[in-house]
């Protein structure tokens, strides 16, 4: 073989392999296109808090929630429900939160609401006791709930704030007591 003729070779050769790679291009170019996109993410939606007329408790609380009959409330509220996806369905939240003051001592909080979430079959209790701070957590069925429990050193009443999750189906959401006809809380056990 000549020189000449491996010259015309290589250049057949490059030039069908040029052919090669622009029919790849123009075949994958959407998916090139597609992969290669500069996409920028969809706004977070707002959450929107509502508050809750004074004596009202927030929709979504569990409904045997317990307040020291004495309590003061300080406020409450809740949010829209939002979606978000988990198990290839739509799963919806809401948050509720109670805030009321009272004269018992934190420890003697903690514990009546240690009891309460012992006795009502909640899982997964796990206490914080920071002498300044106590704090519990526990989930039930659709709901996970926080209680956090400190001591005002200005008025020397403890605050409770209790914050709840609820998480459903659209028509557990959006079927639930609305605040004004939320019930009246539980008296102290």
């Amino acid at each position: 073989m000549t020189r000449h003729s491996r010259k015309v070779i290589l250049q057949a050769v490059v030039i069908l392999a040029g052919a090669v790679l622009v029919a790849l291009f123009l075949i994958f170019y959407p998916q090139l296109k597609e992969f290669f996109a500069v996409t920028t993410p969809a706004p977070s939606p707002k959450l929107e808090v509502t508050s809750v007329e004074s004596g009202k408790l927030p929709p979504h609380l569990p409904d045997d929630i317990i307040l020291d009959k004495n309590a003061r409330v300080l406020r409450g509220n809740y949010t829209q429900p939002f979606m978000f996806s988990q198990g290839g369905g739509t799963i919806y939240q809401v948050q509720s939160t109670l805030v009321f003051a009272t004269t018992k001592s934190a420890a003697e909080i903690f514990s009546l609401y240690e009891n309460y979430l012992k006795n009502g079959k909640w899982e997964g209790i796990t206490p914080l006791d920071n002498n300044d701070v106590k704090r519990l957590t526990a989930f039930k069925s659709s709901d996970k709930i926080t209680l956090t429990f400190s001591k005002n050193s200005l008025t020397g009443e403890t605050t409770v704030d209790i914050f709840n999750i609820h998480i459903g189906p659209w028509r557990e959401i959006r079927t639930s007591p609305s605040p004004s006809s939320s019930p009246s809380p539980s008296p102290q056990r």
